[in-house]
């Protein structure tokens, strides 16, 4: 059962939302959301959250969690992913056409098919 409910316009420039929600037994949580209405920002009364930041296509760029695990990727002009590489040690790039030109992994294995 939900106690209380908040929304709020955090800022009117962007129109960001954020609204925390109590439960009953006293957890909460929260979220934030950028004005294409993606989630940017959430948290629990458990003290765990998560972060992501979009591109201007909508295309999430950017994740990371309170336990140290985050991700980046980058995209072409055509929204192609281009780039990959995340807290484990993995990176990867991609040529024009989705295909998988480089691989690395934090055991020391690289695979590189990117043309000079």
């Amino acid at each position: 059962m939900i106690e209380k409910l908040n929304i709020s316009i955090e800022n009117k420039l962007t129109k960001e939302i954020s609204y925390r929600l109590n439960l009953e037994g006293g957890g909460w949580y929260k979220a934030e959301f950028d004005n294409k209405y993606n989630l940017i920002y959430y948290e629990n009364g458990a003290g765990r959250w998560t972060k992501s930041e979009y591109n201007d296509e909508g295309e999430r760029i950017y994740y990371e969690t309170s336990h140290g695990y985050w991700y980046k990727r980058e995209y072409d002009s055509r929204g192609n992913e281009t780039y990959y590489e995340n807290s484990r040690g993995i990176k990867r790039e991609y040529d024009s056409r989705g295909n998988e030109t480089y691989y690395e992994n934090s055991r020391g294995i690289i695979r590189d098919d990117r043309t000079n």
